[in-house]
């Protein structure tokens, strides 16, 4: 998978430097801490994202092969 990732670092890399962050006083926090960050929301959701359908695949590739005699291409 030589290169795979590009795609999706260029994606999260864009989807950071596209969004402003306003000053907030010196003072104040946040209830969300770190949380509060939309940039840092965003990287957290497209990872969770990415988690699901690498689990997904993994889980049902192997099910469909089985179920279609391909047992032998999953590693199963």
């Amino acid at each position: 998978m030589a290169g795979g990732g590009c795609p999706l670092t260029a994606f999260v890399v864009s989807l950071l430097l596209d969004t402003e962050v306003p000053a907030r006083p010196a003072g104040r926090r946040h209830r969300l801490g770190p949380l509060a960050s939309a940039p840092l929301r965003r990287l957290l959701i497209a990872d969770g994202l990415f988690v699901l359908a690498v689990t997904a695949t993994d889980v049902l590739l192997p099910a469909y092969a089985k179920e279609h005699d391909a047992a032998v291409f999953t590693g199963a």
